[in-house]
Formats: C-alpha cells, sequence, structure tokens
C-alpha cells in the first residue's frame, strides 16, 4: 500500500471519494504494479472488483501520469475483465494512448 500513497486503501479518503462521486461500491483494489515509466509518463495498473446497482464486477484500470507542455495530466482507462489477455490488451492500448498523448502535445 505504500508504493500507491493510500490510493488503492479501500477505507482511505480516495476510494471513498470516488464512491461517492459514482456511486459504485469498490471492493478490494490491488496494485499490480507499474509498467512504463519514462522521462514524460508513469503507468501502473490496478484490478478492483466493484459492485453497481447490486451487480458485481471485476475491472482492471490503468492510471496514467503524463508531463505535457509544462502540464501534469492524469489519463485512466477501465476494462472488465481478469484475464492474461484483458491485462495485455489494456497495457498495450494504453502505452498507445498515452504515446498519442505525448505526440500530440510537443
Amino acid at each position: 500500500m505504500k508504493k500507491t500513497g493510500g490510493l488503492l486503501d479501500p477505507n482511505g479518503p480516495i476510494i471513498k471519494k470516488a464512491e461517492k462521486e459514482t456511486g459504485l461500491v469498490i471492493k478490494e483494489p490491488k496494485y499490480l504494479g507499474s509498467f512504463e515509466k519514462g522521462p514524460n509518463v508513469f503507468s501502473l495498473m490496478m484490478i478492483m472488483n466493484i459492485e453497481s446497482q447490486g451487480k458485481p464486477y471485476t475491472v482492471l484500470v490503468t492510471v496514467s501520469f503524463l508531463s505535457v507542455n509544462s502540464r501534469f495530466i492524469n489519463a485512466y482507462v477501465a476494462r472488465s475483465g481478469s484475464t492474461k489477455a484483458d491485462v495485455e490488451t489494456l497495457r498495450d492500448f494504453t502505452k498507445k494512448w498515452t504515446a498519442s498523448i505525448i505526440a500530440a502535445n510537443k
């Protein structure tokens, strides 16, 4: 939990705020690690079980922190599922998307 600065603490202010704003119940977020580190980008992935209107879902989420044009941007991508293929698809999409964002802002 220390590596993510409380980002994934189910009782922490970030998760509680997200639940309040979205109406979702977020259960068991787990940090899966970072997969992209560069001078202008840092991306990580997590998996969480959520509940929406009483239905359970497993969701993969990437969070990317980008530095472009002297600005700091956060980009989030979510995908339902939890298979190895889901992880690889989301990781690859996120890498392409963040590279496009950086390229478009040079």
